[in-house]
C-alpha cells in the first residue's frame, strides 16, 4: 500500500473514533481530573493569554517519530454558560489512548476550551487561530496542513472557520451544525419557546423569553426540576404537544416527545441571557410574525408573547454568527434529516448559499436518515471522513 494512503487510512480510523465522541451535544467536564495522557500531550493555558484564559491540549509526535506536517484541531460544541471553563474532557476521554497512535504516525492533535462558555463563535475564531499559532511556535515551518472537525456548535464554528480562513484551514468536517447561521437558529429556538409558553403556560418559571432571572443548572437538572416539568407536561398532553410541534415544524422523538421539547428549550431557559449579554441586546423579535398550524391560529397569534429585537444585537449576530457560503476549501457536512435541536433545513439553506457563490464543488452534504441530534453510526462518520480526506488531498 502507498505509505501516504496508509497514513491517511490510519488518520481516518482515529478521527472516526473522535467523531463518534462528538456526535452528541458536547458537555464540558465539571472538573479537570485528567485521565492518563500519552507522552507528548500537554494540557495547559495558552501562553500570553491570561484574561480570560484559554485552556488547551497539545499533542505532538515524540522522538524519534518525525512530524508529518498535518495538524488536526477539534472544535467542541455548546457548553452551558453556568458550567466552569474546562477542556472538553467529557468528549475526549476515550480518545486519549488513541492519541499515542496518532502521534506515532507523525500527526499532531489539539483542542481548546475556548475562552468562554455559552455562545462562543466570535471567541472561538480567535481562540482556534491562536492555538494554530501556538502550534506553529512548537512545530515551526514543518506545520503544513491544518484540518478542523467539529459537532453541533463546533460544526458551525468549523464551517465559519473554513469560510473565513482558507489560508489557515485546508478543510473541515462539520457535523450537525447550524450552518445556515446563528440568526436562523436563534429564531427557531425562540419560536419554539414562545409557542411552548402559549400551549403550556406556567411550566417554565420565568416571565417570558427575555426574563433575566438567573437559572441555575441545578434548577434545570434536579429531579422534578424544570426539565422534568417540561417532559411531563408534553407527554401528558399529546394533543397540545402535536400542535406545538406542528406550529414550529420541529422534529420530535416519537418515543419521548417531552425529551425533544426539553432539549430544544434548554438553550432559551439556560442560555438566552448569555446570548443577550454577548450580542449587546435582544437578538430575536417576532412583532410581525404570523404563526400557523394550530387548531386556532387566530387565538395563537393573539395570545403568543410578542417581543422586539435590538438593532445592535441583530448587527452583531450577522457580523459574527452568519455563514456566507464562500467556500474556498473543502467542507463535508453530516446531518440527521430529523434533527430536533438543529433542523436539517440548515443544510438546505447553506447549500443554496454555497451555490450562489459558485462554490458547490467544495461542499459535500451528507443527509442521514432518522431522528436525533448528531445521531450517526460509525459507518456514516467514517464515510464523511473518507470524503474529507479525498477532497483535502488535492488542496495546496
Amino acid at each position: 500500500m502507498n505509505p501516504k494512503r496508509k497514513d491517511s487510512l490510519l488518520v481516518i480510523k482515529i478521527l472516526l473514533l473522535a467523531g463518534i465522541l462528538a456526535i452528541s451535544l458536547p458537555v464540558a467536564a465539571s472538573t479537570q481530573d485528567l485521565p492518563p495522557l500519552p507522552e507528548g500531550c500537554v494540557p495547559g493555558i495558552l501562553p500570553d493569554q491570561v484574561n480570560p484564559p484559554q485552556l488547551i491540549l497539545t499533542c505532538v509526535p515524540v522522538s524519534p517519530v518525525e512530524f508529518n506536517g498535518t495538524l488536526f484541531l477539534y472544535a467542541h460544541g455548546y457548553v452551558k454558560p453556568q458550567k466552569p471553563l474546562a477542556l472538553p474532557l467529557g468528549e475526549l476521554e476515550a480518545f486519549f489512548p488513541l492519541i499515542g497512535s496518532l502521534q506515532g504516525s507523525g500527526f499532531a492533535f489539539g483542542t481548546t476550551s475556548y475562552s468562554t462558555n455559552g455562545v462562543a463563535f466570535e471567541q472561538a475564531e480567535n481562540d482556534l487561530n491562536a492555538l494554530v499559532n501556538h502550534f506553529k511556535s512548537l512545530l515551526g515551518e514543518s506545520l503544513k496542513k491544518v484540518l478542523l472537525v467539529g459537532a453541533s456548535e463546533g460544526g458551525l464554528i468549523t464551517t465559519m472557520m473554513i469560510e473565513k480562513h482558507p489560508e489557515i484551514y485546508y478543510g473541515g468536517l462539520a457535523m450537525c451544525g447550524p450552518n445556515a447561521g446563528m440568526p436562523y437558529q436563534v429564531r427557531y429556538l425562540a419560536d419554539f419557546r414562545l409557542a411552548f409558553d402559549y400551549f403550556f403556560p406556567d411550566i417554565i418559571p420565568l416571565d417570558g423569553i427575555y426574563d433575566d432571572t438567573p437559572v441555575l443548572l441545578s434548577e434545570w437538572e434536579v429531579a422534578e426540576g424544570i426539565e422534568d416539568d417540561i417532559i411531563g407536561a408534553i407527554n401528558e398532553n399529546l394533543p397540545k404537544a402535536a400542535q406545538l410541534f406542528n406550529v414550529t415544524t420541529a422534529a420530535t422523538n416519537p418515543e419521548n416527545p417531552g425529551q425533544s421539547a426539553a432539549d430544544i428549550l434548554s438553550f432559551s431557559v439556560l442560555g438566552m441571557n448569555n446570548a443577550v449579554e454577548k450580542a449587546g441586546g435582544r437578538p430575536y423579535g417576532n412583532k410581525f410574525r404570523w404563526y400557523w398550524g394550530s387548531e386556532d391560529d387566530k387565538a395563537l397569534n393573539a395570545g403568543i408573547e410578542r417581543v422586539r429585537s435590538d438593532l445592535e444585537a441583530l448587527l452583531y449576530m450577522h457580523r459574527f454568527y452568519r455563514t456566507t457560503g464562500k467556500l474556498e476549501r473543502p467542507l463535508v457536512t453530516l446531518h440527521n434529516i430529523f434533527d430536533d435541536q438543529v433542523p436539517f433545513r440548515h443544510e438546505v439553506i447553506y447549500r443554496i448559499k454555497v451555490a450562489l457563490r459558485g462554490r458547490s464543488h467544495n461542499l459535500v452534504s451528507v443527509p442521514v436518515s432518522g431522528f436525533g441530534h448528531c445521531s450517526f453510526t460509525p459507518t456514516q462518520v467514517l464515510g464523511a471522513l473518507f470524503l474529507l480526506d479525498f477532497m483535502s488531498s488535492n488542496v495546496k
